[in-house]
């Protein structure tokens, strides 16, 4: 049995996205083929000011009574979840993309359609810097910057016994995102159209595509991090279900 009172944890949720795009297209048709390209250029700002669970959740798992809704009664928690500091995103990206495509009468009864694009999602950056990122090889979190930092960061990690896990991404020739921008997306498109009869028309085709970003889940995992805000965790404690372990 499961019982939920209560708003989700991470009410009220207000996002504010600003999107602003630009897009040049143009055709050139020239004897047997009409050839088509264009650019474009998209600039996001993404802004979701959110309490991160700050208010803290409550578990009753009926585990003193078989029934959630007893142990609620009887104020016996199973475990709390409450998350410190709230870290408010500003986050921008840009994306920019460009193609030429190529319809090619090759004969009467044959048009090939040749194509690339070339696709690039920058990683976003937070323009507060308070994001950031675990780095295995390192073993240590990479910050956007220090110029953000909480004013107890210095206690907050060593209480966690976190002292010096913490490095700048400039001093490691990161960018502000802590993550790198793949550049490299340059993708093919190729088809073709053959009319069998002047009542069939075979057509086949292939292309390779770029998924843009969705920014939230990016937000849960590089800006809902240490010492921004801390999801902490405390369970009920077994002989004296009427406290929880700190």
């Amino acid at each position: 049995m499961h019982v939920t009172i209560g708003t989700a944890a991470n009410q009220p949720v207000i996002t504010d996205v600003v999107d602003t795009q630009f897009n040049v297209k143009l055709t050139n048709i020239k004897g047997s083929h009409t050839m088509k390209y264009g650019y474009n250029y998209n600039y996001v700002v993404y802004a979701r000011p959110g309490v991160n669970n700050a208010r803290g959740d409550y578990r009753f798992r009926g585990r003193r009574t078989n029934s959630p809704v007893a142990d609620m009664y009887l104020v016996w928690l199973h475990n709390t979840n409450i998350r410190r500091g709230v870290n408010a995103p500003d986050w921008w990206q840009v994306a920019i993309g460009a193609f030429f495509n190529d319809d090619w009468k090759v004969t009467p009864r044959l048009t090939m359609n040749l194509g690339v694009r070339w696709e690039v999602n920058r990683m976003p950056w937070d323009i507060n810097d308070r994001m950031g990122s675990y780095n295995l090889a390192l073993n240590k979190v990479v910050l956007s910057s220090f110029r953000n930092l909480p004013d107890n960061f210095d206690e907050l990690t060593a209480e966690y016994d976190l002292s010096g896990q913490f490095v700048e991404a400039s001093a490691l020739g990161f960018p502000r995102s802590v993550i790198e921008t793949d550049w490299n997306n340059l993708t093919p498109r190729v088809g073709f159209a053959y009319r069998l009869t002047n009542k069939t028309v075979i057509r086949s085709g292939y292309g390779l595509f770029v998924a843009g970003t969705i920014l939230n889940p990016f937000r849960n995992n590089l800006g809902n991090i240490f010492p921004f805000t801390i999801n902490t965790n405390y369970p009920g404690v077994n002989n004296r279900p009427d406290l929880i372990s700190l």
